[in-house]
C-alpha cells in the first residue's frame, strides 16, 4: 500500500488486519511454546488485540518486548555449523542454521509481529503528523 495516498482509515484498517494475523501467530506459535515473561507479555498483547485496543504506545512497547524476547529464544534455539564440500576442488563451504521446533515457531511469529509493529507505527506516525500540521497552522 502506498502510504502517501492512503487515508488514515486505510492505514488503520491495515493495522487491524495485521493485528488479527499477530493474534493467530501468538496463539499458535508463542503461547503454547513459552513460559514466564514471554508468555505473560504475549497474553497481554493478545488481550489488547482481542479488545481492539491496539492504537497506543503501550501496545507498541508490548510488541517490542515480545520481539526482543522472541529474538533471544530464537537465538538460543539455533545452531550454526559450517559444512564442507569434500568433493569440491576449490574447497567449498557454507554455513547452515538449524533450529529447534520451538525456535521455528518463534521465528514464524516474529515475522508476523514485525509486520504488525510496522502497520501500527504507520498509524501512530500518521496521527502524530496530522497533529503537527495542525500545530503549525495554528502558529502560522
Amino acid at each position: 500500500m502506498n502510504n502517501v495516498s492512503a487515508t488514515l482509515t486505510d492505514i488503520a484498517a491495515r493495522a487491524l488486519e495485521a493485528s488479527r494475523h499477530a493474534q493467530t501467530a501468538l496463539e499458535a506459535d508463542v503461547l503454547p511454546n513459552s513460559q514466564g515473561n514471554l508468555h505473560d507479555l504475549s497474553e497481554e498483547l493478545t488481550d489488547a488485540i482481542i479488545s481492539r485496543d491496539i492504537f497506543t504506545g503501550h501496545v507498541v512497547g508490548l510488541i517490542e518486548q515480545v520481539l526482543d524476547d522472541l529474538a533471544e529464544h530464537i537465538l538460543e534455539g539455533s545452531t550454526r555449523s559450517t559444512r564442507y564440500d569434500v568433493h569440491s576442488v576449490s574447497g567449498g563451504s557454507w554455513t547452515e542454521t538449524t533450529r529447534t521446533e520451538q525456535a521455528k515457531a518463534f521465528a514464524r511469529a516474529n515475522a508476523v509481529l514485525l509486520d504488525f509493529q510496522h502497520s501500527l507505527c504507520a498509524v501512530l506516525d500518521r496521527v502524530e503528523a496530522e497533529r503537527a500540521v495542525v500545530r503549525l497552522l495554528a502558529v502560522g
